[in-house]
């Protein structure tokens, strides 16, 4: 028997003393570290940290991952008007984890020992949050249960985002592609040449034809898909591990994009690839 979400919040040993903090892309960020300006069109990836500032707790190892349940993203647009800015809206995966009803496997969170997980907020059920220039808030929500059984909400810092508007006549050409929802389900998924061999090819080509009008400057959409392709490339069923390598290779140069968390799995991801080629 699964369950889609887990039935109840996670169970820490204490709900005080928690931090909870999104992270941004090191590029285009502002000054104070409180936004950061996205590409149109570009997927949207965060980072999000757990840590205990009091003392060691518990926690299920997947806790921050989006598609478990326990995190809810929340996201408004800013209208700048003074009748006020749309209400908060949840962002819900397209992509959501199954539950045995066991008891999950547990890390531990501390000052030095936070848990740390990806976010990309690019297509949902609902469909794309951020497929319209202008400005954003974003924060997240943790349910845990504190001693006790108590219920507790720890909430992230809320970020200003802001969708940069199109460049060039090609970049709103390109939407017709980028915001088709096998797009959207492609990248979600980390690429799928399988069983969308089609938008696999299609995004392919507008990678490159990005690549090549933005030559001065790493692209967020060409490496978001350049990331997607090196991941599948790399699972069992296609067996092209070789090919894998070489494409994360090339997307060494634009981890910029990429906030630190995401980077650093992207990395870890490349560095498994590699050890599977040179042991093969």
């Amino acid at each position: 028997m699964y369950a889609t979400v887990p039935s109840r919040p996670a169970a820490l040993t204490s709900g005080i003393g928690l931090n909870l903090q999104l992270l941004l892309p090191e590029r285009d960020r502002r000054p104070d570290g409180r936004g950061v300006l996205l590409e149109f069109g570009a997927p949207a990836f965060f980072g999000v940290r757990l840590s205990s500032t009091v003392r060691v707790v518990e926690a299920p190892e997947y806790l921050l991952d989006p598609k478990a349940g326990y995190l809810r993203v929340r996201f408004r647009r800013r209208l700048h008007r003074r009748r006020g800015d749309e209400p908060f809206e949840v962002f819900r995966p397209i992509v959501t984890r199954c539950f045995r009803p066991v008891r999950e496997a547990m890390v531990r969170i501390g000052r030095d020992e936070p848990l740390e997980d990806n976010l990309q907020m690019f297509y949902g059920q609902p469909g794309f949050p951020l497929a319209e220039p202008g400005d954003y808030e974003l924060e997240v929500e943790l349910r845990v249960e504190a001693e006790g059984g108590r219920p507790h909400v720890l909430r992230s810092n809320r970020i200003a985002l802001r969708v940069g508007r199109p460049q060039f006549r090609a970049d709103e050409l390109e939407v017709f592609d980028l915001f088709d929802p096998l797009t959207g389900l492609y990248l979600a998924l980390g690429g799928t040449k399988k069983a969308l061999p089609v938008t696999h090819d299609r995004l392919k080509e507008l990678e490159e034809a990005r690549r090549h009008r933005n030559k001065d400057r790493a692209d967020a959409v060409a490496a978001a898909i350049l990331r997607a392709r090196a991941i599948d490339a790399g699972r069992d069923y296609r067996a092209e591990t070789n090919r894998s390598v070489q494409l994360f290779d090339q997307l060494a140069a634009d981890l910029e994009v990429f906030n630190p968390i995401t980077r650093r799995e992207t990395e870890k991801l490349r560095d498994k690839r590699k050890a599977e080629v040179s042991t093969s």
